[in-house]
């Protein structure tokens, strides 16, 4: 499954809804809806969008050729490719002679029509080339774990949740005390924790009250804002808002000791991350919860 950016004239919109809908339907997500403008500042957040995007996929058309908005989105996505290895996919229509030089190095998709037929084969192309890309090129993971080490049972507990509440493979989640999710052996640490906190869909930061006395939870947590990826504080064992570092006291924590907040919490992850949520699993996703909140609550021993 990978988060996509669709870049498109807005004269096609109609087409690239239905490239955005079989996209989706074969478990990709949309970074933005197709259509959708965000509220507030809005090129901001399409930029973060696509930053944050493991796909970019360009409509070509003559329009999406003419189209500044496209060709400046196709060079942003160029960066972030050199950055962290972001798949760029071209898609030209059948009467294109020729690729256009801003594209040209990268493998382009031919459209042959607008009918069923060729955006099923078109669509049923670019997810193979989604698939290659994901084996060929590991990619950050989508959640990443901050964390103190003496914290490792309230984040296996966190994980307990999210894997009965999502459909989780270990490459997803980085969490560097709890199995799987662990660094490999002989991995330089701080280079490669470095590019998936600038990778990742969402950091979760669990806050405890002597969490400042950690340098390396303040340095993830820093990371994660200095590149604006979306960063919950995860209150436990009596932390409060105090307790949240700066900068990321701007930002709304929920507290892990309420069970409430702990629902509220997958509902949230449901938003900003393009995993896959379990269905009819409400029963396991309680226990687990309740699990959590009595783990988050207990007070550090003496």
């Amino acid at each position: 499954m990978a988060r996509f950016f669709f870049s498109h004239a807005y004269a096609d919109q109609e087409l690239a809804r239905e490239i955005e809908r079989r996209l989706c339907e074969s478990g990709h997500k949309a970074s933005i809806p197709v259509g959708t403008l965000p509220a507030g500042k809005w090129r901001d957040k399409l930029w973060r969008a696509l930053e944050n995007s493991d796909v970019l996929v360009a409509l070509l058309s003559q329009n999406g050729l003419g189209s500044p908005y496209v060709a400046s989105e196709i060079g942003a996505a160029g960066v972030v490719d050199r950055a962290r290895g972001m798949l760029v996919l071209p898609i030209l229509f059948r009467d294109s002679s020729d690729i256009p030089l801003f594209v040209s190095d990268y493998a382009c998709f031919r459209l042959a029509s607008k009918e069923k037929v060729s955006l099923d084969a078109l669509v049923g192309d670019l997810c193979k080339a989604i698939e290659q890309h994901s084996v060929a090129t590991p990619g950050s993971p989508k959640i990443f774990v901050s964390h103190r080490h003496k914290d490792v049972e309230q984040a296996s507990a966190l994980l307990d949740l999210l894997q009965a509440a999502f459909e989780i493979r270990k490459e997803d989640i980085r969490c560097t005390s709890v199995q799987p999710y662990k660094l490999n052996a002989g991995e330089k640490t701080s280079e490669r924790l470095r590019a998936e906190i600038a990778g990742a869909e969402v950091v979760l930061g669990l806050l405890s009250p002597d969490t400042a006395d950690s340098k390396y939870v303040l340095a993830e947590l820093g990371a994660a804002w200095g590149v604006n990826v979306p960063t919950f504080p995860l209150l436990l064992r009596g932390a409060e808002f105090g307790n949240v570092p700066e900068p990321l006291n701007e930002r709304h924590s929920l507290s892990l000791e309420r069970a409430a907040e702990c629902f509220q919490l997958i509902q949230d992850l449901k938003r900003v991350t393009s995993l896959k949520a379990r269905e009819g699993v409400e029963s396991g996703i309680y226990e687990k919860v309740v699990r959590l909140a009595a783990l988050a609550s207990a007070k550090e021993a003496d």
